[in-house]
């Protein structure tokens, strides 16, 4: 800036000293010429006047002075009376020149001429007499030129000076501007106490600061805004650019393709994952067209939706996004399970019923037989009543079971209630059933604990041993409240104690169907313990007996 502003104040400069010295050479000459034409009309006036007195005489003493001059004195007929530098053999016409006529017209002419004798530009005047004579006086006027061309060489170096000067000035003063601008605070444009001719400058910075910052706080809330959404989006989501570059991602997105914290942004997509599947749609996406692939990662399933980003009908980008559909595949398969299971469950008294009516009512059984086939008729109903109750008690609590009020539950009290429902049963049985422990209230739902407690306390005593024992204790802890049923039972093996809170898993289907279970006791309880946002422990040992505990954390308690 500083060069440039320089070199065209110094243009500037030169440019201006050129135009000073030739409007000063155009003065000079203007007025020199001015001046000869001056001293000429005195001049003429002067030899007329001494014509008139002494007749050529005076022209004679006259013309011996007068070295630049030419005198002419010219008879009306054109007859030379006089000429002081009259050239032999020369011969004129004077009367056709333009200061003779106005002369003899007016009395005074003057003409400017280029002179064919001596090759010069010439100013001529001329005076008419009283005896009707012409005098007339010439002057070479590029003398005139002559004597500025002389001064030249002083105007040239006057004009060097004063560009040396005006160049230092222009330097110094370019110095002391950009000086200036350099010590400008841009941050406060206003603030700034320099020249006057900056300020519609300073005043344009400051309303462009206050437009960029209003810009740049709008932006960082919306980047702020759109960080805080994709960093709690369950979702993972990655954003690139055209050619597959990562502008963003969410830790949702890393969790997924299990990759640790850092900066990936700038990094290409296939430097993060190497799956065959995302190369796949993301290449597919970047080539315009939607695409939905299914990733298997760390034992979880995700749906992969990559999208193409457009712009004015140009491809500009893709998102991807990652779904976890993990438990909604295993939900579906669970359906699947459920209805198939349901089925046969139904199937197999169903038919059994069906079977004993039908030969019932063709008249194959004996009278004697017919209570006997009626208890299986009945026996077989009652297995069909608790299968649909189950399957009921489960829907709800899919369904319903975040929504049923909640209520202030003692839990000791309600167990000691279930253990009376079920005494007959473990008598029955011949097992001792005993509820010990603390009176605690827990805030739940009492319909769904107590279906929890019967089918713990109704397992324990179906999978027991003659003489065997039940207990179910109530303990309250700062951390928690437990709810423990052991039992001195068969226990679980190994193997099945995974898969035993499924519905309809049974570990012995030929137990099951002896003591008239359904398989969807334990389901029950599963889903009754979700409800309370409760977990649930299994300890079991094959041929020892099973302790079960429900442990309930302590948001939902009442001191």
């Amino acid at each position: 800036m500083k060069r440039k502003f320089l070199q065209r104040m110094c243009l500037l400069a030169v440019v201006t000293a050129l135009l000073c010295s030739a409007l000063s050479i155009w003065v000079m000459n203007g007025t020199l010429y001015n001046s000869v034409r001056t001293e000429v009309r005195k001049e003429l006036s002067y030899l007329a006047s001494a014509v008139e007195r002494d007749g050529e005489i005076a022209l004679t003493q006259a013309g011996n002075g007068h070295g630049n001059s030419h005198i002419t004195w010219i008879d009306s007929d054109n007859t030379v009376l006089y000429d002081n530098k009259a050239l032999p053999a020369q011969t004129e016409d004077f009367l056709s020149r333009p200061d003779v006529q106005d002369a003899l017209a007016t009395g005074y002419g003057e003409f400017t001429y280029r002179s064919e004798t001596i090759g010069k530009k010439t100013l001529s005047a001329a005076a008419r007499l009283t005896d009707g004579t012409v005098l007339q006086i010439s002057i070479a006027v590029d003398s005139i030129f002559g004597s500025i061309i002389s001064c030249l060489p002083l105007m040239v170096v006057a004009m060097l000076i004063v560009l040396v000067f005006a160049i230092l000035l222009v330097r110094g003063q370019s110095k002391h501007l950009v000086r200036a601008v350099k010590a400008l605070d841009l941050a406060h444009p206003l603030s700034n106490d320099t020249y006057e001719e900056l300020s519609p400058l300073l005043l344009r910075l400051e309303k462009q600061d206050h437009q960029i910052e209003a810009a740049a706080a709008a932006l960082q809330k919306q980047q702020e805004e759109f960080s805080a959404i994709t960093a709690h989006m369950r979702e993972g989501l990655i954003m690139l650019g055209k050619t597959a570059l990562v502008l963003s991602v969410n830790p949702s997105a890393l969790h997924v393709l299990r990759l640790p914290d850092g900066e990936y942004v700038g990094k290409h997509i296939f430097a993060l994952s190497r799956n065959m599947e995302m190369q796949a749609a993301v290449e597919t996406s970047l080539a315009g067209v939607p695409c939905e692939k299914y990733l298997h990662e760390n034992g979880r399933v995700f749906q992969l939706m990559a999208t193409p980003v457009r712009e004015d009908g140009d491809i500009q980008g893709a998102i991807l996004l990652f779904l976890d559909i993990t438990e909604k595949q295993a939900a579906e398969k669970m359906r699947r399970e459920f209805s198939a299971n349901v089925s046969h469950e139904l199937k197999t008294p169903l038919t059994s019923i069906s079977g004993y009516a039908e030969i019932i009512q063709n008249g194959l059984v004996q009278k004697e037989d017919l209570p006997r086939f009626a208890g299986r008729i009945y026996h077989e109903a009652q297995r069909l009543i608790s299968l649909v109750e189950d399957i009921i008690r489960l829907s709800r609590l899919d369904e319903e079971g975040g929504e049923v009020p909640r209520e202030p539950v003692d839990l000791l009290s309600l167990a000691k209630e279930t253990a009376d429902r079920l005494s007959a049963q473990a008598q029955r049985a011949q097992v001792d059933l005993s509820v010990t422990g603390d009176a605690v209230n827990i805030l739940g739902i009492r319909p769904v604990l107590s279906e929890m407690l019967y089918n713990l306390l109704e397992n324990a005593i179906k999978y027991n041993r003659p003489g065997g024992r039940v207990t179910c204790s109530i303990l309250s802890t700062p951390k928690h409240i437990t709810v423990s049923v052991s039992d001195t039972g068969i226990g679980i093996p190994a193997a099945h104690q995974k898969r035993v809170f499924e519905r309809f898993y049974r570990v012995d289907k030929s137990h099951s169907k002896e003591t008239g279970g359904t398989g969807l006791g334990l389901s029950i309880v599963k889903h009754g313990a979700m409800c309370h946002n409760a977990k649930i422990n299994l300890e079991s040992t094959e041929g020892v007996g099973t302790t079960i505990t429900i442990i309930f954390e302590p948001g939902g308690t009442i001191e």
